[in-house]
């Protein structure tokens, strides 16, 4: 049971600091408006994102996209505990559902998502596209790593 407490703090923890952090950016940038954070190799760009995939590919449908995201994390939540018993796929998919509903909860309230993390070699992004990216290597370490015996 503890295992499980700590799976959702996780998840709430990673929900509120990305509903926060993209509040206080739309709150203190306008759409399109850059401030230099670390001498321009990063910068805060407030961008409503209608796409899908850090904004590259289109999407033209905005009930598909929230249907799959729905779709994603339904199958990590009940296929996470039977599936994953190993601490680092668990990390993983509490990363993985952390950033999806962080995303899923913008694009069902606003019709878009807000993206503002600017690196300059690729496109705006968020900090549940982090969580995202980290849940996804948290899985490949699991993948990867000698089973124990």
């Amino acid at each position: 049971m503890k295992g499980r407490a700590i799976f959702f703090a996780v998840i709430a923890l990673m929900v509120a600091a990305d509903f926060a952090t993209k509040h206080l950016v739309c709150v203190n940038l306008e759409p399109g408006k850059s401030v230099s954070v670390i001498n321009g190799a990063v910068c805060l760009t407030l961008v409503l994102n209608k796409g899908l995939l850090f904004g590259v590919m289109p999407a033209d449908n905005q009930a598909a996209a929230i249907i799959f995201s729905f779709a994603a994390l339904t199958a990590l939540f009940f296929l996470t505990p039977k599936f994953f018993p190993e601490r680092h796929a668990r990390t993983g998919s509490a990363f993985l559902i952390g950033g999806i509903t962080g995303n899923l909860i913008d694009r069902i309230r606003l019709g878009y998502i807000v993206d503002f993390l600017d690196i300059k070699v690729w496109p705006v992004f968020n900090l549940s596209d982090v969580f995202i990216c980290a849940g996804i290597g948290f899985m490949i370490l699991y993948t990867i790593k000698p089973a124990r015996n």
